[in-house]
């Protein structure tokens, strides 16, 4: 959008909006202005510029026909409104201020490509709870997002949307109830014990008349003692976790006063593996439990805050924890 001035009615049209699944934000913003425009009595629009250049979004004339605060009111929703959709995209942050964006339901605004890139980034990640990363003042804004939004308002084809609702649908299902399907007849199998990597495929014990069993963590036909916690005897058996954990390269927290820590944590919770996008507070919410945790002393974050109020973007009490040996096994009394 240029910064040349524009009627209040006429500034944002459907020409403006390049992509069709966004028209629909921008013609709602536009009948709500122009109900502000019917019910405050407004006769006549100032000129406006651009939400960037400007912070008079809108200048008006009006009657007493709407008390004072109830027009301010409207009129900074709405404010807000043109100032998320024409300004920064949520997830990049790129400001390209002629595209207008869709509004989320937390209240920020991103480019649907990008929605489609972060979805496709969430799913290779294993993460399927989609939530804002717009950074703000007070950090990251972290509202969640419900797959029906990102469905709706991503650039995603037929096909893109059959792969993800599946790929979600199991990955859920392997997550949520410790289940994978055995190497061999690839049926699914559950884990009822989490601690332990050798698992028993009832369907292949059936079929073959002796028990068949199988590594939880190599997927392949189990070798050795029954009580290996770590790995099997299978020469690449490995946890991949723990290796990531052990080499991963370390990072400083950009906005904290925290340097040289992991770049990658286990969850002290879960043992999901969790990193630091180094914006915003040194605390994380992990994807797998939904605790939130301290990236650097790895301390659940009311511990952490309690050893030393207000340290959001401070060292702690504690050193910065070094990079961990083991993988927590999940707790639900933490």
């Amino acid at each position: 959008m240029s910064d040349a001035t524009e009627n209040l009615v006429d500034i944002y049209t459907d020409e403006e909006t390049k992509e069709p699944n966004q028209s629909p934000d921008v013609k709602e913003l536009k009948k709500q202005m122009e109900n502000l425009i019917k019910l405050s009595g407004m006769t006549e629009s100032k000129t406006i510029q651009s939400p960037s250049t400007s912070k008079q979004i809108l200048g008006t004339n009006k009657t007493d026909k709407t008390p004072e605060s109830v027009f301010q009111q409207n009129r900074n929703k709405l404010k807000q409104k043109l100032e998320a959709i024409y300004g920064p995209d949520g997830i990049t942050g790129d400001d390209f201020e002629a595209c207008p964006k869709i509004l989320m339901s937390c209240g920020h605004a991103v480019d649907p490509k990008s929605l489609n890139d972060y979805c496709k980034y969430k799913i290779e990640s294993e993460d399927f709870r989609f939530t804002c990363p717009t950074v703000t003042e007070d950090g990251s804004c972290n509202k969640e997002w419900s797959y029906e939004e990102i469905r709706r308002n991503a650039f995603l084809s037929t096909k893109q949307k059959e792969m993800f609702e599946e790929v979600i649908a199991l990955k859920t299902l392997e997550k949520s109830f410790e289940i994978k399907q055995c190497p061999r007849c690839y049926s699914y199998v559950e884990r009822s014990n989490p601690t332990n990597l050798s698992v028993k495929c009832i369907v292949c014990s059936a079929d073959g008349g002796t028990e068949y069993f199988f590594c939880w963590q190599c997927l392949q036909e189990w070798k050795g003692p029954f009580d290996l916690a770590d790995k099997c005897e299978n020469k690449n058996c490995r946890n991949q976790d723990l290796e990531i954990l052990q080499k991963c390269p370390l990072i400083a927290l950009l906005e904290t006063e925290i340097k040289n820590c992991p770049s990658i944590r286990a969850c002290p919770t879960c043992g999901k593996l969790v990193s630091h996008n180094q914006r915003g507070c040194k605390n994380v919410t992990c994807n797998g439990c939904h605790k939130e945790f301290c990236f650097a002393c790895l301390e659940l974050t009311p511990v952490c805050q309690a050893n030393k109020p207000g340290s959001w973007f401070e060292l702690c009490a504690k050193p910065i924890a070094p990079r961990q040996s083991s993988i927590p096994k999940w707790s639900h009394n933490k």
